[in-house]
Protein backbone atom coordinates (compact mmCIF):
# COMPACT_ATOMS: atom_id res chain seq x y z
CA UNK A 1 0.00 0.00 0.00
CA UNK A 2 1.29 3.29 -0.75
CA UNK A 3 1.41 6.42 1.84
CA UNK A 4 1.26 10.01 0.90
CA UNK A 5 1.31 12.96 2.64
CA UNK A 6 -1.75 15.50 1.52
CA UNK A 7 -1.65 18.46 4.06
CA UNK A 8 -0.81 19.21 7.97
CA UNK A 9 -2.28 21.59 10.24
CA UNK A 10 -0.91 23.43 13.62
CA UNK A 11 -4.32 22.98 15.37
CA UNK A 12 -2.78 24.75 18.48
CA UNK A 13 0.00 26.41 19.58
CA UNK A 14 1.54 28.07 23.13
CA UNK A 15 4.62 29.95 23.10
CA UNK A 16 5.48 31.34 26.31
CA UNK A 17 8.02 33.30 28.33
CA UNK A 18 9.42 32.21 31.25
CA UNK A 19 11.06 34.23 33.78
CA UNK A 20 14.25 32.80 34.78
CA UNK A 21 15.96 33.11 38.58
CA UNK A 22 19.80 33.50 37.72
CA UNK A 23 19.99 32.18 41.40
CA UNK A 24 18.58 28.66 40.63
CA UNK A 25 20.04 25.98 38.72
CA UNK A 26 19.17 25.59 35.57
CA UNK A 27 17.06 22.48 34.97
CA UNK A 28 17.37 20.02 31.85
CA UNK A 29 15.24 20.60 28.65
CA UNK A 30 11.86 19.39 29.67
CA UNK A 31 9.99 17.05 26.55
CA UNK A 32 6.56 15.46 26.45
CA UNK A 33 5.41 13.89 23.45
CA UNK A 34 2.25 11.84 22.36
CA UNK A 35 1.74 10.66 18.45
CA UNK A 36 -2.12 9.48 17.86
CA UNK A 37 -3.79 8.75 14.76
CA UNK A 38 -7.64 9.41 13.38
CA UNK A 39 -9.61 8.07 10.50
CA UNK A 40 -12.26 10.51 8.80
CA UNK A 41 -15.54 9.17 8.92
CA UNK A 42 -16.77 10.79 5.73
CA UNK A 43 -13.23 9.62 3.56
CA UNK A 44 -12.38 5.82 3.09
CA UNK A 45 -8.43 6.43 1.81
CA UNK A 46 -7.57 9.65 4.45
CA UNK A 47 -6.19 8.83 7.63
CA UNK A 48 -4.44 11.87 10.32
CA UNK A 49 -1.69 11.26 12.87
CA UNK A 50 -1.52 14.00 15.32
CA UNK A 51 1.69 15.12 17.56
CA UNK A 52 1.31 16.87 20.46
CA UNK A 53 4.13 18.09 22.22
CA UNK A 54 5.31 20.45 25.15
CA UNK A 55 8.80 21.60 25.58
CA UNK A 56 10.43 23.49 28.35
CA UNK A 57 13.89 25.16 27.13
CA UNK A 58 15.91 28.41 29.06
CA UNK A 59 13.63 31.45 28.42
CA UNK A 60 10.50 29.74 27.08
CA UNK A 61 7.73 26.85 27.21
CA UNK A 62 5.93 25.96 24.01
CA UNK A 63 2.96 23.85 23.33
CA UNK A 64 2.10 22.49 19.93
CA UNK A 65 -0.41 20.36 18.47
CA UNK A 66 -0.15 19.56 14.46
CA UNK A 67 -1.87 17.05 12.67
CA UNK A 68 -1.26 15.64 9.89
CA UNK A 69 -3.40 13.63 6.61
CA UNK A 70 -2.55 11.10 4.65
CA UNK A 71 -4.03 9.27 1.60
CA UNK A 72 -3.39 5.69 0.60
CA UNK A 73 -4.15 4.08 -2.48
CA UNK A 74 -6.68 1.77 -0.89
CA UNK A 75 -9.30 1.78 1.31
CA UNK A 76 -8.59 1.73 4.89
CA UNK A 77 -9.63 -1.51 6.47
CA UNK A 78 -9.08 -2.59 10.31
CA UNK A 79 -5.49 -4.53 8.72
CA UNK A 80 -4.34 -1.57 8.02
CA UNK A 81 -5.75 0.10 11.09
CA UNK A 82 -3.75 -2.39 12.84
CA UNK A 83 -0.68 -2.60 11.10
CA UNK A 84 3.04 -0.55 11.25
CA UNK A 85 1.50 2.20 8.71
CA UNK A 86 -0.41 4.81 10.69
CA UNK A 87 1.40 3.65 14.19
CA UNK A 88 5.25 3.82 12.47
CA UNK A 89 5.63 4.72 9.02
CA UNK A 90 3.31 7.78 8.93
CA UNK A 91 4.78 9.33 12.43
CA UNK A 92 8.27 8.53 10.82
CA UNK A 93 7.31 10.50 7.65
CA UNK A 94 5.61 13.73 9.88
CA UNK A 95 7.73 13.97 12.18
CA UNK A 96 10.52 15.72 10.59
CA UNK A 97 8.26 18.53 9.31
CA UNK A 98 7.22 18.99 13.00
CA UNK A 99 10.85 19.37 14.07
CA UNK A 100 11.68 21.68 11.32
CA UNK A 101 8.19 24.29 12.17
CA UNK A 102 9.53 24.23 16.18
CA UNK A 103 13.11 24.98 15.68
CA UNK A 104 12.07 27.93 13.10
CA UNK A 105 9.36 29.26 14.82
CA UNK A 106 11.01 29.33 18.09
CA UNK A 107 14.14 30.87 16.18
CA UNK A 108 11.57 33.44 14.21
CA UNK A 109 10.13 34.25 17.95
CA UNK A 110 13.67 35.57 19.37
CA UNK A 111 14.61 32.35 21.35
CA UNK A 112 16.62 29.59 21.08
CA UNK A 113 15.95 26.91 18.29
CA UNK A 114 13.58 23.52 19.51
CA UNK A 115 16.17 20.68 18.29
CA UNK A 116 13.86 17.60 18.67
CA UNK A 117 16.28 14.54 19.03
CA UNK A 118 15.73 11.81 16.54
CA UNK A 119 12.43 9.76 17.87
CA UNK A 120 12.84 5.87 16.74
CA UNK A 121 8.85 4.99 15.99
CA UNK A 122 9.09 1.76 16.04
CA UNK A 123 10.49 1.97 19.80
CA UNK A 124 8.19 4.65 20.73
CA UNK A 125 4.96 2.63 19.56
CA UNK A 126 6.73 -0.23 21.60
CA UNK A 127 6.67 1.72 24.73
CA UNK A 128 2.93 3.00 24.08
CA UNK A 129 1.80 -0.20 24.35
CA UNK A 130 3.11 -0.96 27.57
CA UNK A 131 1.45 1.92 29.12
Amino acid sequence: MKLKLLDYRVVNLNLESIEQDSSLTQQSNELDLQVGQFYPEDKDNIFGVGFRVAFKQDGYALKVEMRFFFETDDIITDEFKNSSFPVINAPAIAFPYLRSFLSIITMQSGYPPVMLPSINFVEFAKNAQKV
